[in-house]
């Protein structure tokens, strides 16, 4: 029994060999493996290499043209309080905007915008001024009005000599507001994504110009005699309409 025992330890030392060499062969390989993958992820990660400071320029000076393409970027300036297209209906009473009570307690169903004729403005505190908006609801529960976010805002010009400063004094993106030129809006924005020119009421001629994006955000610009007169900022997502 003594030598039987003895003869087959060295059968299992033999074993252990085998298995040690398995292993071995097993990592060798996955090293091997993992050198590779390294090796294609280097050679696929030239584009992550610094980017020389020409091309930095390029990309902001692109950007620049074309702001209702960044969400962060706001759209327009009240009193020097900044709305974005994350804004509620309730964040202009910052600047003297409020939901017509009308509808202040109407609701916005769950991805929905909706358009409401003689409630789709915000009085300021005094009403003698109003901002055309369109709430939109990008959520999925059912909203009040003042806690939808601005779907869409359109300052028009007026005739009335002690609203029109007000009126011009709301600065959209890149410092446009009513009566600024067309000029002014390429600077700002770039070339026109879309514009054509219609017949209005007085008998003469305007022209709408548009600046879009693919996810419907937009702004558009009435411009008559080569000066702003309505400005329009659209946002409704991806909403079905």
């Amino acid at each position: 029994m003594t030598e039987g025992t003895q003869a087959s330890k060295p059968a299992k030392k033999s074993n252990v060999g085998i298995i040690v060499a398995i292993v071995a062969a097993v990592l060798i390989i996955a090293g091997g493996i993992v050198a590779a993958i390294l090796i294609i992820n280097n050679n696929n990660g030239e584009k992550d290499e610094p980017k020389t400071a020409e091309e930095s320029k390029d990309e902001k000076d692109e950007d620049a043209g074309k702001p209702y393409k960044k969400d962060g970027a706001y759209f327009i300036k009240i009193d020097g309080k900044k709305y974005t297209f994350e804004s509620k209906l309730e964040d202009l009473a910052e600047s003297g905007y409020k939901v017509n009570s009308r509808v202040e307690n109407e609701t916005v169903p769950a991805g929905k915008y909706m358009i409401m004729i003689g409630g789709g403005y915000l009085n300021n505190n005094d009403n003698d001024t109003n901002i055309s908006i369109t709430p939109y609801n990008d959520g999925k529960d059912d909203v009040t009005f003042p806690e939808a976010k601005l779907g869409k805002v359109t300052v028009s010009s007026v005739t009335n000599v002690k609203t029109q400063p007000i009126y011009e004094g709301m600065e959209f993106f890149g410092g446009i507001h009513l009566g600024s030129t067309r000029e002014d809006l390429v600077k700002a924005f770039g070339e026109p994504t879309d514009s054509n020119e219609y017949d209005n009421y007085k008998g003469g001629k305007y022209e709408k110009i548009e600046y879009k994006a693919q996810t419907w955000k937009k702004f558009e610009f009435k411009v008559e005699e080569g000066k702003v007169t309505e400005i329009s900022w659209v946002n409704y997502g991806g909403l079905n309409r």
